[in-house]
């Protein structure tokens, strides 16, 4: 690439090459914590492309279940948000495991309302999960005040049903509904949109020289424990770039 195009452009053109030509060999197993059209399956998506096979869990231990037990090839976890931080969750089951996190995928996909049309005019019901609506209730009432709000099971159904009525609009993240060519009427939350996801395999990742690694590890209970442990990053010149704790009465 000599600079016509972003580097992220150029990522994301090989990536959709590289895991459509893979399904032609085997089709790839996805599990994501999440529902279908959340931000765990925009990560996978935008990870592994639309040849894949995606399976959503209900948590990160699940997803990793799967992968242990060969019912997926890869798992993609919550990692970390940009309102909470690390994931906890995600930490202990991976901890509780042999898989290695061999990626991390960024989503910045903000919540919106999105119709065939774009015209808030013509919106005479949202299609919504009940935690979308809930976390913007007081934007979708002002964006859409005449609408009548209808429950769906996840985002990816709410903008299929809006992608076949022309008087319906969903509220789902941007990516999902632009795959349906849905047009964004309103941008309703962005702060919580950015996270982290991490995928996970039972085969480590090759070295790319610009390679990041986590470690999980515990230390006694006493003064200088952990200056212990972090002295011989600096002996060797390893940078640390976040530090974490986990609280001392957990089980960890």
């Amino acid at each position: 690439n000599l600079g016509a195009l972003p580097r992220e452009a150029v990522e994301s053109i090989f990536r959709e090459i590289h895991a459509t030509c893979r399904a032609l060999e085997a089709p790839v197993r996805v599990a994501f914590v999440g529902v279908l059209g959340g931000h765990g399956y925009v990560a996978a998506r935008g990870q592994f492309g639309p040849s894949a096979s995606y399976a959503p869990v209900e948590s990160a231990s699940a997803a990793v279940a799967d992968v242990e037990a060969k019912r997926a090839d890869f798992a993609v976890l919550p990692y970390e948000t940009a309102a909470e931080g690390p994931v906890n969750p995600t930490l202990v089951a991976l901890r509780r495991s042999d898989l290695k996190i061999i990626a991390v995928h960024p989503v910045d996909a903000p919540l919106c309302l999105l119709s065939r049309t774009g015209n808030p005019q013509d919106v005479e019901k949202v299609y919504a999960t009940a935690s979308d609506r809930a976390a913007v209730s007081g934007a979708l009432a002002a964006l859409a005040p005449k609408a009548v709000i209808l429950d769906v099971r996840s985002p990816l159904v709410a903008c299929q049903l809006a992608a076949e009525d022309h008087g319906a609009a969903a509220l789902a993240l941007e990516p999902v509904g632009r795959a349906l060519d849905l047009s964004v009427i309103g941008q309703l939350a962005a702060d919580e949109a950015r996270a982290r996801f991490c995928v996970a395999s039972s085969r480590p990742a090759t070295r790319s020289g610009r390679d990041v690694t986590t470690l999980l590890f515990s230390v006694s209970d006493e003064p200088g424990a952990l200056f212990e442990v972090l002295k011989h990053f600096a002996e060797r010149g390893v940078n640390l770039r976040k530090i974490h704790s986990w609280p001392g009465d957990a089980e960890w």
